[in-house]
């Protein structure tokens, strides 16, 4: 066979994210007062705390991603499985060499305000609506590349005063006082709010409820 022929009608995928650790993330909607709100978590002690985050965690080895996010949901969260409803899954993101996000829109039933203290200090909500309405401020973060100490400067052009490419990424915010969402919560709301104004536009007069609880049922 010639080496050609291997390539021949392959489709490209991503590289670097079988490198990746996996992580699950869900967009929790909830109804009050007649209108969706997204849940949100305040991290607790064990790693970031105060920050703002969408409840979820790492894929263990082995776990499908869904099952995954359904177990993420019962620990943080505190709640049975049928009170998920999982509607499906937004665009991954890989958020750096050694992460890919896999967020997931999803309804909670009945749910009644309780989270584990062991991972989360507080829950809260905001509604939908401010994110299909709002974009966020974004700021720009330069990242600056540090070699190790035994990097080979003599193998390459200009050694040790190579000119290494500028880099930076875009960090968002989203101010909803008292609350502030930023950083990859904030990237993985905006991308979500985008995925559901677009299919608004496409299909208006369905609301995400009532989709989510058809497929839901379909289940």
């Amino acid at each position: 066979m010639r080496t050609e022929e291997i390539f021949r009608g392959r489709r490209a995928g991503i590289a670097n994210l079988r490198d990746c650790g996996h992580y699950v993330l869900a967009v929790p909607l909830l109804e009050k007062g007649g209108e969706d709100h997204v849940l949100f978590e305040v991290r607790g002690a064990v790693s970031q705390p105060g920050d703002v985050c969408l409840p979820g965690g790492r894929a263990e080895e082995g776990e499908d991603l869904e099952e995954a996010l359904r177990r993420e949901l019962r620990e943080e969260l505190l709640i049975r499985d049928d009170q998920i409803l999982v509607a499906g899954p937004a665009d991954i993101y890989i958020a750096d060499r050694q992460r890919a996000l896999h967020p997931y829109l999803v309804r909670l039933r009945d749910y009644e305000g309780t989270f584990s203290r062991a991972e989360v200090a507080e829950v809260f909500t905001l509604p939908l609506a401010y994110f299909l309405t709002h974009r966020p401020r974004t700021y720009r973060v330069d990242l600056r590349e540090e070699p190790e100490e035994d990097f080979p400067y003599e193998r390459i052009s200009g050694g040790r005063n190579y000119r290494w490419l500028k880099k930076s990424r875009e960090v968002s915010f989203y101010d909803y006082e008292p609350h502030t969402i930023w950083g990859l919560t904030a990237k993985v709301m905006e991308e979500t709010a985008a995925l559901i104004r677009e299919e608004a536009e496409k299909n208006p007069g369905t609301g995400d409820k009532d989709k989510i609880e058809k497929e839901g049922q379909d289940v």
